[in-house]
């Protein structure tokens, strides 16, 4: 199983799995799971076993988690950190857990725009197709990931996340996309268009 992670007061994960359509990659994003605080990872992966313990025959999970841009270092070892918590958790359930972006370079977010215009734009014949299930994954519309730019840059307009509170945050913020967006990148970073680290690749530059 594939999984998207987005750690904090407000935890979401996002499950996929890959399938192959006349020869042609095709991402399933099949469902969502989320909490908020006061509940933990333990809670996150006690709802995803809950749904998913019986029905999988595989028990391997492989985990993208968050790899952003700007930072601190504090702020990566906490991301890393929540990673290995909810790894743990998992696999007290019985799961194999491998967490994919051990050692992996920072990701900015103009990165991923680039990346998610080529994949949703679906003008080529062999980039994979990403399907969303608007039953359980309502709140992981990458339309709802409002972006910004900054010096040039496109970075993703997360503001909603600190104007919402936790327990609408759901279908009102960046979270769930945000989460979709590091297993999208994780999967196929291959993708992303050359020249996209050029300032004058982006949408809106000079």
């Amino acid at each position: 199983m594939l999984l998207g992670y987005d750690p904090g007061q407000f935890s979401s994960i996002v499950v996929a799995q890959e399938s192959s359509l006349f020869g042609r990659k095709e991402l399933k994003v099949l469902k969502e799971h989320f909490i908020y605080y006061p509940k933990s990872h333990a809670d996150l992966a006690e709802q995803f076993n809950v749904f998913w313990g019986e029905a999988r025959k595989s028990r391997t999970i492989m985990l993208y988690y968050d790899r952003a841009g700007n930072q601190t270092l504090n702020t990566k070892k906490q991301l890393k950190m929540d990673a290995e918590r909810l790894r743990k958790e998992l696999e007290r359930y019985g799961w194999q857990v491998i967490l994919m972006n051990k050692n992996q370079r920072t990701i900015f977010h103009y990165e991923h725009y680039a990346l998610c215009e080529r994949l949703f734009g679906e003008e080529e014949n062999n980039t994979p197709r990403v399907r969303i299930d608007e039953n359980e994954c309502p709140n992981s519309a990458i339309y709802l990931s409002p972006v910004t730019q900054r010096n040039g840059y496109i970075e993703l307009d997360k503001t909603s996340e600190t104007k919402v509170p936790l327990q609408n945050q759901a279908g009102l913020t960046t979270q769930i996309p945000s989460a979709l967006l590091y297993l999208l990148f994780g999967l196929y970073e291959k993708w992303l268009p050359d020249g996209v680290n050029n300032i004058s690749y982006l949408p809106g530059s000079d």
